[in-house]
């Protein structure tokens, strides 16, 4: 295989370039992830800084990135001050998360570059090996996407962090709902049009606690089985819809939900409501959060929740389940299927976890989702961005009433 034709596979052009990230919150997408059988944990940020020198003909490469601690965000402002302080991130003495990508190789023939360099996290600095999908966007959908200056260049990747690598020692009341290994998420763009000081330094949004909001009522009297209440606490909720396009990742999430449930576990069926208020749905951007809320889109004036209540809920195989029922967003009703996994959560577990000396009940699934289906249109100037389907990720905690 030629230069010319080895460089049109990998998606970079020739020569040495120097790509800057973090010129546009929208086009920067940074998650951290972890899973309990208690509880889980979703938090982002938009927020990077930093720099890759990448050589497309010859397949080398190195960067430096660095993410402001302060600007990590779960959707509850209390477990995010918790996050922050010394016995986790300790973020008034170490406020950023740094990663120096000392060597990055091309696989040949291929988009993934693998990077070998050093995460540095609470002032512990690891080695770090990441493969990365990195290809230049083409000119004509840059301009479509209208992403500015530069040629750019698209870097996502995904990899794990074990928290005690770095001297985090999860506390014993914290065990039962935070993991030691976190999952970690990139999409990064990056340009070759340097950014401005303004740019670099914007300052992070600020958290928002989530609130409790009531369900619509629902006569769950006379079914049997064990009567649960969901969204008793925002760490109990963990809602994410998103997509991913050629010109970026969007998701939107949630920590605020009521409803109720009840399920006999030794049958095999159940029945349950819930209800989110629209004006919770946050992309962690305040500029698209106001626009997500117009009528347009979600119209939380006149929409003020988005609802689901079951007309069918039974265990498959185990411990999935299928769950039918309408879900109804600006005032549209759709019916929707999907499988979730739902296990029973010990009183021991959650007294553990310091929430209380009641059982509880997970659920956790996901499902697509149509836009169009309940009268939200994109608009072209955004097609590029979103797109009509997105994925939709549950995760719940109910406290047994």
């Amino acid at each position: 295989m030629g230069p010319g034709a080895l460089l049109l596979a990998a998606g970079l052009a020739a020569g040495e370039a120097t790509y800057w990230f973090g010129t546009s919150e929208a086009r920067t997408h940074v998650s951290f992830e972890a899973k309990t059988d208690v509880a889980a944990i979703l938090g982002t940020t938009h927020r990077i800084e930093g720099s890759a020198t990448i050589d497309g003909e010859a397949g080398t490469g190195k960067c430096r990135l660095r993410v402001p601690v302060g600007s990590l965000k779960t959707g509850v402002e209390g477990r995010d001050r918790v996050m922050l302080s010394e016995p986790w991130l300790d973020g008034a003495r170490f406020p950023a998360i740094e990663f120096e990508g000392e060597r990055g190789a091309r696989a040949k023939g291929s988009t993934t570059w693998n990077v070998e360099g050093r995460l540095t996290l609470r002032g512990v600095s690891r080695d770090l090996a990441v493969a990365a999908d990195v290809r230049e966007i083409p000119e004509e959908l840059a301009k479509k996407a209208n992403l500015g200056a530069g040629r750019w260049v698209r870097a996502r990747a995904e990899f794990r962090v074990p928290l005690s690598d770095f001297g985090i020692r999860i506390p014993e009341r914290s065990i039962a709902t935070v993991e030691d290994v976190w999952t970690v998420r990139v999409d990064l763009f990056g340009t070759t049009e340097r950014p401005s000081a303004e740019t670099a330094s914007a300052p992070a949004e600020p958290g928002v606690e989530a609130g409790p909001v009531e369900a619509k009522a629902i006569a769950l009297e006379g079914s049997a089985g064990t009567r649960y209440r969901f969204g008793v606490k925002p760490q109990f909720t963990s809602l994410e819809a998103g997509c991913e396009t050629e010109s970026g990742t969007f998701a939107l999430s949630t920590s605020a939900l009521s409803g109720a449930g009840v399920f006999d576990l030794g049958k095999g069926n159940g029945r349950l409501v819930l209800s989110v208020p629209t004006t919770s749905l946050r992309t962690g951007i305040a500029e698209r959060d106001e626009e997500l809320r117009r009528a347009g889109w979600f119209d939380a004036p006149a929409h003020p929740a988005i609802g689901f209540e079951s007309t069918k809920v039974g265990r498959k195989e185990g411990t999935t389940w299928t769950v039918e029922g309408t879900l109804t967003i600006r005032g549209e009703s759709r019916p929707i299927s999907a499988a979730f996994d739902v296990r029973e959560i010990p009183a021991d577990r959650m007294k553990a976890a310091a929430w209380g000396n009641k059982g509880g009940l997970g659920l956790r699934g996901e499902f697509p989702l149509r836009l169009s289906d309940f009268g939200i249109p994109v608009p072209p100037a955004l097609a590029s961005r979103i797109r009509d389907e997105m994925r939709v990720r549950v995760d719940l905690v109910a406290l047994k009433e």
